[in-house]
């Protein structure tokens, strides 16, 4: 079997705890593409956290950024985008209130959040995005809402999942991204979605493709995938949906997967 497109998460997956690309696993991404795979990085990151990997690997890359609610080209053009409803968005923002927690909303590739506090402070690194205090909700439901992500406890954000799974709007799904991490969408895009509009854009069959991931939200894409990798630093319910588990984030996992279906 030929693969003809790899796609990736990034944190815990493709990068180490560093947040860096080693070079044994870029050498063979480099590799990969030379061959002629399409290469995707699919992230719930938003698209300016992706773009100094994407020169690393290569500029033709596509990005799946936020879960799968965009997808841009290697110029930049976003050739999909997807994001909350209006009445999702405002229920998500109402349990933001009951809970207190602290809330990161994505508008126009732009991050609001309604606490300037530590947490916001630590997804703005991780992001590599400068926060805007949200002062006119209002304003950002009318020019659209993309993503929201509650930054909390690992112990509250498993609260949140039992106590919400059944009270959203049906046109709402969420998951953790991390421990700490709930992350909310449009039920209308994940990874394993967007992966599937890219592949038919390139005429590419589903058992082309290889997805590597580490976390929940990477599940449908790892499932979708004709190849569908988990690292060994999943947890089980994601392992449970891979057909092969390869070494962990910060021992090259990518590569050492890459390496045993690519020759």
């Amino acid at each position: 079997m030929k693969y003809k497109m790899i796609a990736t998460d990034m944190d815990g997956t493709l990068l180490d705890d560093a947040k860096n690309i080693s070079p044994v696993t870029l050498n063979i991404i480099k590799q990969a593409i030379n061959d002629g795979a399409l290469f995707a990085f699919s992230t719930g990151r938003p698209p300016q956290a992706i773009f100094k990997y994407r020169n690393i690997v290569s500029p033709d890359s596509y990005i799946i950024a936020y879960n799968g609610a965009m997808i841009m080209s290697g110029d930049n053009e976003i050739i999909f985008e997807q994001g909350l409803s209006t009445e999702s968005a405002i229920q998500i923002l109402d349990y933001v209130k009951y809970y207190d927690t602290t809330a990161c909303i994505w508008s126009r590739n732009k991050l609001y959040v309604n606490k300037l506090n530590q947490r916001a402070a630590i997804y703005k690194k991780n992001v590599m995005t400068e926060p805007l205090l949200c002062t006119d909700i209002d304003k950002l439901l009318e020019q659209g809402i993309t993503k929201i992500l509650w930054f909390d406890t690992p112990e509250r954000t498993i609260q949140f999942q039992n106590e919400l799974r059944d009270v959203l709007n049906k046109d709402t799904v969420f998951c953790p991204s991390t421990a700490e991490y709930l992350e909310f969408f449009s039920s209308k895009v994940s990874k394993g979605l967007a992966i599937e509009r890219l592949a038919a854009r390139h005429n590419i069959k589903r058992e082309e493709i290889i997805a590597f991931g580490d976390n929940c939200n990477d599940i449908e894409m790892i499932e979708y995938a004709g190849l569908g990798v988990a690292m060994a630093n999943s947890p089980d319910i994601v392992k449970q949906s891979a057909d092969y588990i390869t070494l962990d984030n910060n021992n090259d996992g990518v590569a050492h997967a890459l390496s045993q279906f690519l020759g």
